[in-house]
């Protein structure tokens, strides 16, 4: 589960309990000011907060998402790695995605960090990091860890390190359709064919289609972006 942590001091142990064993939590920085710019509620008290009684229910372990973006969280980088270094947690960089059509594309390149100057400055102040292999070759994440380390830096590299070939990801959004890439506007309805009657061999047949008009290449790093759907309309 993705999550921005406010919530877990009340929530972590139902959860838990309930049977959820993994979180994802979202944050770019932990600087507090930064954070009421990006995130304009929660504090770093209550995400601090959430993430220990998430450690504490047994969710573990605790896995941050950083979208790095410059002039608002790329000098923080190497404070947020350090939790990898100190404790068991796996914390991963991810590069901005120009989505969205226009001038949203355009802005979202020039605020683009590219993973390579990321990691210089997490190991200008933390020192090496040495590569983790992966046994899962459509794995988005490349994997690293300090070596005196507890836990795992990634970095997620969409722009300047694409791996469209190795990805084998869909999202199904909320309103019934197979969305083929994050990077296009490509989906195909499945809760038509629901809702007309064909069943499961319908949804197969979709999905077939959906896997094989699955694009193999983005043009984020020209400014062509996604028109239609922003993040939050797709889900995930």
């Amino acid at each position: 589960m993705t999550t921005n942590a406010v919530l877990l001091p009340r929530l972590a142990a139902p959860l838990a309990a309930a049977g959820l064993s993994r979180i994802n939590v979202h944050v770019d920085t932990f600087h507090p000011e930064r954070l009421k710019k990006i995130m304009r509620f929660g504090t770093i008290e209550e995400i601090e907060a959430g993430l220990a009684a998430a450690e504490e229910a047994g969710l573990r372990p605790i896995k941050i998402n950083c979208v790095v973006t410059r002039d608002y969280n790329d000098m923080d980088v190497a404070d947020l790695a350090r939790r990898a270094l100190e404790r068991d947690w796996h914390v991963r960089f991810i590069e901005l995605m120009p989505l969205g059509g226009g001038e949203t594309a355009h802005v979202a390149l020039a605020q683009f960090v590219p993973t390579r100057e990321t990691r210089q400055r997490i190991e200008a102040e933390l020192g090496p990091l040495l590569p983790l292999s992966s046994a899962n070759p459509s794995d988005e994440s490349k994997n690293f860890r300090f070596g005196e380390g507890k836990g795992v830096v990634g970095f997620i590299s969409p722009i300047s390190e694409p791996y469209c070939g190795s990805c084998n990801r869909m999202r199904l959004t909320a309103d019934g359709k197979f969305h083929l890439c994050l990077l296009n506007d490509d989906e195909l309805d499945v809760k038509k064919a629901l809702r007309t009657g064909g069943g499961v061999p319908a949804v197969a047949a979709i999905l077939a289609r959906a896997v094989a008009l699955k694009p193999t290449g983005h043009r984020l790093d020209e400014g062509v972006s996604t028109e239609e759907r922003q993040m939050f309309q797709i889900g995930g």
